[in-house]
């Protein structure tokens, strides 16, 4: 049960590429959680439909999913915009990120910025999976 494997299963791959799509629509974030049950891996989907950052770590929304016997691998979220600031993961990303005991995707445009703040040790950027948006990249924080 890895990440990557989640990542290579449709039942991730089509709810993240929605996330994406809808972030880009309506400009504001989706995001979610990767999940493994019973040998399967699925993604649900997210957001409060107005704001420009999403919350994915408050008990009502992942007591139920852990009770009902899903293992969370991570949680994602995508960032709507084209500018240099949409083009990374926020401090707040990062910071909260540090303390779960899963991992945290944020999906952004790539801008092929630079930063050298000392928060992005953090934050891996990595190359999309292929089935994902050309233009875009994957921030794995660790």
């Amino acid at each position: 049960m890895t990440l990557e494997a989640a990542l290579n299963h449709v039942g991730v791959s089509n709810p993240i590429q929605q996330a994406w799509t809808n972030t880009r629509t309506n400009n504001v974030e989706w995001g979610g959680w990767i999940l493994h049950r019973n040998g399967n891996y699925s993604a649900r989907i997210k957001t409060d439909g107005q704001h420009s950052s999403i919350f994915l770590t408050r008990a009502q929304d992942t007591g139920p999913l852990i009770n009902a016997g899903y293992r969370i691998i991570a949680d994602f979220h995508c960032h709507p915009g084209t500018n240099v600031a949409s083009g990374r993961p926020s401090d707040a990303d990062i910071e909260n990120g540090l303390h779960l005991p899963y991992g945290r995707l944020v999906f952004t445009y790539d801008t092929n910025h630079l930063y050298d703040n000392a928060l992005y040790r953090h934050a891996n950027p990595r190359p999309t999976p292929n089935w994902f948006a050309a233009d875009a990249i994957m921030w794995q924080l660790r």
